[in-house]
């Protein structure tokens, strides 16, 4: 393993955003109440079509204090592209963080994950547990965390990479898998590819503590943009797509990855794809899932079953 290369101490902390002009001012909040402020905090806003960047300067100048930031303004292309475009701007700074526009930090996540990160000089990155809260009603707290550490990659295929807002990464380490994959499958495969890059350069450290708060379901109740990810009702079948690439380009990167756990994972992603083909009436589609299902998992009989009955339909 190569030793990491040590920046400017410090953490930047880059927003992306897309009409959310309220949404993010309440999030800017609890950034602004860390015990360890940021160094340097960019908000990216990506091509909103209504006054989210001007609220979001004219909070700036009266809330950050001696916060260094900066607001970019960019054409709408996207959560990925949009991080790029921030983190090209964080300097030489050790530790960058990416988080959400709608996701709540509590107050020590900074400092808790610095102090990680310090006490584990080969993590490549920190990551603390997470709690959802749906509308006004909060969730048990979510698997993740201490299991995610042991084994990142077969975490990431079987429950998704939302962990972004949960994370703070070494700056060289994001250097050197080349910065944000950009994908044009729209569920999220970009984040699952960085992450599962990032699983490759070196250890992960739980910064044990209270978790960070994602909220799903707020934006849709204030008439503000949705998580891009749930604007897709085939977003299984663009899953399966995109991590079936992924696999393989990992597969190169390290042969030893080709295991049952993560086959079965993409088995089991195909067969809920094909299950929503079938809903929708997408017989030739669903059949097609049903078959990468059996390609990934031949010994289940439930995919077999619902193959079967796949060549009946149409």
């Amino acid at each position: 393993m190569d030793t990491i290369t040590k920046g400017e101490e410090g953490v930047a902390v880059v927003i992306p955003v897309h009409n959310r002009p309220t949404i993010l001012q309440e999030t800017l909040v609890y950034v602004m109440r860390q015990t360890l402020l940021p160094n340097k905090l960019i908000i990216v806003d990506d091509g909103s079509s209504d006054d989210t960047a001007s609220q979001a300067e004219d909070w700036l100048k009266a809330n950050a204090g001696s916060v260094d930031w900066m607001l970019i303004r960019n054409s709408h292309s996207g959560a990925a592209i949009a991080r790029t475009t921030g983190f090209k701007e964080i300097g030489d700074l050790q530790y960058v963080a990416f988080l959400d526009s709608d996701d709540h930090w509590p107050t020590d996540f900074l400092e808790r994950c610095v102090a990680n990160l310090e006490a584990s000089p080969d993590a490549v990155l920190a990551i603390t547990e997470r709690k959802y809260r749906i509308l006004a009603d909060e969730m048990p707290q979510s698997s993740g965390g201490a299991e995610i550490v042991a084994n990142p990659i077969p975490w990431l295929f079987e429950h998704g990479a939302g962990i972004t807002s949960c994370s703070l990464l070494r700056t060289s380490s994001v250097r050197k898998v080349g910065g944000w994959p950009i994908r044009l499958s729209g569920e999220g495969s970009d984040d699952s590819e960085f992450f599962c890059l990032l699983s490759l350069e070196g250890p992960w450290a739980f910064a044990e503590g209270e978790p960070v708060l994602f909220h799903i379901g707020n934006a849709v109740e204030r008439n503000e943009s949705v998580n891009l990810s749930r604007k897709y009702a085939d977003r299984d079948l663009r899953w399966a797509r995109s991590h079936e690439d992924i696999y393989q380009k990992l597969l190169k990167l390290d042969p030893s990855l080709k295991t049952t756990r993560l086959k079965k994972s993409l088995a089991e992603r195909w067969y809920r794809a094909g299950k929503h083909c079938h809903k929708v009436r997408d017989w030739s589609e669903a059949r097609s899932c049903f078959r990468r299902a059996l390609y990934w998992n031949s010994q289940k009989w439930i995919y077999w079953k619902r193959f079967l009955k796949s060549g009946f339909k149409g």
